[in-house]
C-alpha cells in the first residue's frame, strides 16, 4: 500500500506473469487471480480472456453466481465481445433469469447483425437451447430454431451438426407449442439421415420423440426416449437438458398415473442438478415432487418438500420465483385443511410475474375461504376469477366445473344445502363428460407450452369429479343428520 502507484502497479503486472508461467510449468491454474493483479496493473484488455476462464472455472463448481460477476466485469472493459454476451446470456438462463437472458442475447445478435450467417445462426441455436433446457419457452425455442435454419440456408459451408440440432430444437418445440405432425415429419427426417453416435444427436432426437409420444398420450411409450435423453444429457455433462429428459418423463409418469414412478424419475431429475448452483431448477423439481406426493395423499412429506420449495426461492429472491412457491405451499395447505395459511399463500402467488394458472389459483382460493368460514370473500374470489383473461394452460373447459363446484362449497358456508347440492351436481357432470374426453396429453402440452412446468397443473378429471363426489356426499350427509335431530 505504500508503494508509489507506477512501481505498485507494475509489481502486479509481473506478479501476473509469474502467476502464467507457474502454470504453464504445470501449477494449478489460477486465472482469477491472473485476472485480478492484471487488472491492479491497469492492464484492462489483458484480464478479459483470463476474466472469461475465472467464468468458465466458476460455472464448473455452480458458482453460477461468481461466473457472472467475471462475464459482467470482462464485459465493462470489452462491450464488443459477442461470445461474452452469448455466455452470459445462456448463463442467465441457468440462473432462472429470463429477462437479463434475453436482453444478453439481444446484445450479441446486435453485434453479429450483418456477419457470418453460420456466426449467427450458431448464437441463435444457443438461445434455442437456453428455452428448452435451463429454462422452458418452447414458442421461443421453435421461433429461435426457425430463425437458426433460415441463417443455416442461406451459407454454403457444411453445418451438418447445426443443422441436425435446429431440426431437432424445431421438432421438440412444434411437439409441445405447436404442429404434432410437422414434429413427427421433422423426426422421421432427422432419423433418416445418416445414423451419428453423438450424444448430442442421441439427446436431440430422443427428447423430441419423447414429447410428441406425450402429445399422442402414449405417455408409457415415452419412457424409453426420456431415459435415453437423459442418460445422453449426463454423458455431455450438462444437468439442465438432464433435467428436462428426466422431468418431462415424470410428467408422462404423473399422466399415466404411475405416481411412484413418477417420483424415482424426480429423483433422477434432482441428483442431475445436485450441487451444480441451479438453483431455479431446483424449484420446480421440488414444486413437481409436492405436487405428486399430494396426488399420493401423503401431505406432510408434500409440505415438508413445498416448504424446502420455498427455502431455495428465498435464496433466489425472484419475485416470480417467490410467489410459484407460495402458489405450491397453498396447494398443499389446501389438501390438509389448513385454510387460513392456504388462503394467505395462494393470495400472496397472484403476481403478475408468477408462472401459475390465475383462474385456477383463484379457484382454489375460494375454496379456502369457503371452507375457513368466508363466504362472501370467496364469492368476491369467484366473480374475479371471471375476469382473468384465460390461456391454453388455464384449460377453459374445465374452469365451469371448477368454479360450480367452489359455487357449492359457498352455498354450504352460507347455509344454502338446495343450492349447494345443485352446483355440485353441476359440477359432477361437467367433470364425467371431461373425464370421457381424456384431457391429459392437451393438458401436458398446456401446462409446458404456457407455464413451463410439465408435472405441476396437470388436469386429473377423475380427482377432480372424486371430490366434487366427496363434496355431495357431506352435504346430504349433514343434511340427514339435521333431519335425524
Amino acid at each position: 500500500a505504500e508503494t508509489a502507484a507506477p512501481r505498485r502497479r507494475g509489481l502486479h503486472h509481473r506478479w501476473a506473469r509469474v502467476l502464467v508461467a507457474c502454470e504453464q510449468a504445470g501449477s494449478i491454474p489460477r486465472p482469477a487471480e491472473v485476472a485480478r493483479h492484471l487488472r491492479l496493473a491497469g492492464a484492462d484488455r489483458e484480464a478479459v480472456p483470463w476474466l472469461s476462464r475465472a467464468a468458465a472455472d466458476a460455472n464448473d463448481l455452480g458458482a453460477l453466481d461468481q461466473a457472472a460477476e467475471y462475464l459482467e466485469e470482462a464485459l465493462e472493459i470489452a462491450p464488443e465481445r459477442a461470445e461474452l454476451w452469448l455466455r452470459l446470456a445462456e448463463l442467465e438462463a441457468w440462473r432462472h433469469r429470463g429477462k437479463e437472458s434475453e436482453e444478453a442475447f439481444g446484445r450479441a445478435f446486435a453485434l453479429l447483425d450483418g456477419g457470418e450467417p453460420l456466426v449467427l445462426a450458431r448464437a441463435w441455436l444457443q438461445r434455442a437451447r437456453a428455452n428448452h433446457g435451463p429454462i422452458c419457452v418452447p414458442r421461443v425455442a421453435l421461433d429461435s430454431a426457425r430463425t437458426a435454419l433460415e441463417l443455416i440456408d442461406q451459407t454454403r459451408l457444411e453445418a451438418s451438426e447445426e443443422r441436425t440440432e435446429a431440426l431437432a430444437t424445431r421438432a421438440w418445440a412444434e411437439a409441445v407449442a405447436g404442429s404434432v405432425e410437422d414434429a413427427e415429419r421433422l423426426i422421421d427426417q432427422l432419423s433418416a439421415e445418416t445414423p451419428s453416435s453423438s450424444d448430442w444427436r442421441v439427446f436431440d432426437i430422443a427428447h423430441a420423440r419423447a414429447l410428441t409420444l406425450m402429445r399422442r398420450g402414449r405417455f408409457v411409450e415415452s419412457y424409453g426416449p426420456s431415459i435415453a435423453a437423459g442418460a445422453a444429457s449426463d454423458r455431455i455433462g450438462r444437468p439442465d437438458l438432464a433435467y428436462s429428459a428426466w422431468i418431462n418423463a415424470a410428467g408422462a409418469a404423473t399422466a399415466a398415473g404411475q405416481h411412484e414412478r413418477a417420483l424415482e424419475l424426480l429423483d433422477r431429475a434432482m441428483a442431475a442438478v445436485d450441487g451444480r448452483g441451479l438453483k431455479g431448477i431446483e424449484v420446480d423439481v421440488l414444486a413437481a415432487q409436492a405436487f405428486v406426493l399430494r396426488r399420493l395423499g401423503r401431505l406432510d412429506d408434500a409440505r415438508r418438500v413445498a416448504d424446502a420449495e420455498q427455502a431455495v426461492a428465498e435464496l433466489l429472491a425472484q419475485p416470480a420465483v417467490l410467489a410459484k412457491a407460495s402458489h405450491d405451499r397453498g396447494l398443499v395447505a389446501v389438501e390438509q385443511g389448513d385454510w387460513e395459511l392456504a388462503a394467505r399463500l395462494l393470495a400472496a402467488s397472484l403476481t403478475d410475474e408468477a408462472p401459475v394458472s390465475r383462474p385456477v389459483t383463484r379457484i382454489a382460493l375460494a375454496e379456502a375461504l369457503a371452507r375457513g368460514g368466508h363466504p362472501e370473500q370467496a364469492n368476491a374470489q369467484v366473480r374475479a376469477t371471471v375476469l382473468e383473461p384465460v390461456r391454453p394452460s388455464d384449460f377453459p373447459q374445465t374452469l365451469v366445473p371448477r368454479l360450480t363446484r367452489v359455487q357449492g362449497l359457498i352455498a354450504r358456508a352460507r347455509g344454502e344445502p338446495d343450492e349447494a347440492e345443485r352446483r355440485l351436481e353441476e359440477s359432477i357432470a361437467g367433470w364425467e363428460r371431461l373425464q370421457a374426453a381424456d384431457l391429459r396429453a392437451d393438458s401436458m402440452a398446456g401446462v409446458l407450452a404456457d407455464l413451463g412446468r410439465p408435472v405441476v397443473g396437470l388436469v386429473e378429471p377423475e380427482r377432480e369429479l372424486a371430490r366434487a363426489r366427496a363434496d355431495l356426499q357431506t352435504i346430504r350427509e349433514e343434511r340427514g343428520s339435521a333431519v335425524v335431530s
